[in-house]
């Protein structure tokens, strides 16, 4: 995740040759909860821009948080849908497999 914060904060395009062997370890854990790289990547970026609004500063269980994706996400957070979607979907998984 580093490698991914670096990239963001310098604004680089690609990640250096020594962080290529995390993230290719980072993309098979993602894999399996069909997520991409590049949608992890927009899902830092949201938590970086504080996520306060959407989760209106509560604490708020998955089947709460699925449903206020669907029906309350602000117009300027539409493109972190489908990633939002798979993150929930992982968490869920996750949750059910400890």
């Amino acid at each position: 995740m580093i490698a991914i914060t670096r990239k963001r904060q310098y604004k680089k395009v690609n990640f250096t040759q020594d962080e290529k062997d995390n993230i290719l370890k980072l993309e098979t854990v993602l894999f399996s909860v069909n997520i991409s790289v590049e949608e992890f990547e927009l899902l830092m970026a949201l938590e970086a821009n504080s996520n306060c609004e959407f989760y209106a500063g509560k604490d708020q269980n998955l089947e709460e948080v699925i449903q206020q994706l669907d029906t309350a996400l602000p117009s300027e957070l539409q493109g972190f849908k489908t990633p939002l979607r798979r993150l929930f979907y992982a968490l869920d998984i996750w949750e059910l497999s400890s």
